[in-house]
């Protein structure tokens, strides 16, 4: 089983773990796809809590993959709301994992960065599209946590200096193109890069109005392209200092390359998947799940973990 599923894990182009560490999340964000799974408590009503994982099934988790994964991203849910957060991310770093993390920022106070620091937490991405707080507060469905994510930011710019991202989230009219310059002044005033995102549901692509918005309005220095996983990713520098980054999966030389494989190729649904193998997920009770457009072939995380699962990564094709 194990040496079937990681042929698949391979033939798939899948480089990392993306795992949810809760269901539930301190914000209620609309356009949420929570990782696929079913979501939990929201808003003001979640609480920080324990894992439903144990700390022995995370060290069996990282210590299934490390053969062919050698990356991890902590999502949720919210993923500060883990208690044991920082005992997570020692587990992965431990076995030589690079360790990544997504949050709102809410609860990132400058002890548990330290905290999460001495763990070896090597990057963080905070969700902030606005720095309107009104408009933030109902971009999260939450009250009165901007000032709090402001200082957070503000810290976490000292403290992981250079491994901090904001993720973006581009929505014609709301955030674009009123929170371009806002944005690009934060980039510029804090060091950290904005990476630009868009709703996977949505069919329109910003990035070139966006690109060319902030080219006309601050002026671009130079650009250079990184290798991503599939195809190249764009950062952009401009006049300010502000730092953008740009790699959204809609464009169709995304889709070529990162469709190109066995198992995408023969799945029913891939004419309306708009993500492909972005990455293999685990939910918070550790199944295993390939995508987001499909819930028939999900590896169930047992008692024995992944050896007496109810299927495989192509369970339905084949």
């Amino acid at each position: 089983m194990k040496e079937f599923l990681f042929n698949q894990i391979k033939e798939m182009g899948f480089n990392y773990l993306r795992i949810s560490l809760t269901k539930d999340c301190n914000g209620a964000c609309a356009f949420c796809h929570n990782e696929g799974q079913k979501k939990g408590v929201r808003g003001s009503r979640a609480v920080p809590l324990v894992t439903e994982l144990t700390l022995k099934d995370y060290e069996y988790i990282a210590d299934f993959f490390r053969p062919c994964l050698r990356s991890v991203s902590f999502t949720g849910g919210e993923p500060t709301l883990a208690r044991n957060l920082p005992e997570i991310v020692h587990i992965f770093k431990s076995r030589d994992y690079q360790t990544k993390m997504t949050t709102n920022g809410f609860l990132l106070t400058n002890d548990l960065q330290h905290r999460l620091k001495v763990a070896g937490l090597d990057a963080i991405n905070v969700s902030l599209s606005t720095l309107n707080p009104v408009q933030h507060g109902a971009m999260f469905n939450v009250a009165n946590q901007f000032s709090a994510v402001m200082k957070n930011l503000e810290n976490l710019s000292h403290n992981f200096k250079g491994q901090v991202k904001i993720n973006f989230m581009a929505l014609e009219n709301v955030t674009v193109p009123g929170q371009l310059l806002p944005l690009s002044e934060l980039s510029a005033k804090l060091g950290i890069t904005i990476s630009f995102l868009t709703i996977l549901e949505n069919g329109a692509d910003l990035s070139d109005f966006v690109l060319t918005y902030l080219q006309d309005h601050i002026g671009q220095v130079w650009e250079e392209e990184v290798p991503a996983k599939f195809g190249t990713k764009r950062i952009c520098y401009f006049e300010n200092g502000a730092v953008w980054e740009f790699d959204d999966f809609r464009k169709e030389e995304y889709k070529q390359v990162a469709f190109h494989n066995k198992i995408c190729q023969s799945c029913p649904l891939k004419d309306k998947c708009v993500e492909g193998p972005y990455a293999l997920r685990i939910s918070s009770n550790g199944d295993l799940r390939p995508c987001l457009a499909r819930t028939d072939n999900i590896i169930l995380f047992q008692e024995n973990g992944y050896a007496n699962d109810r299927g495989d990564l192509l369970n339905a094709v084949v």
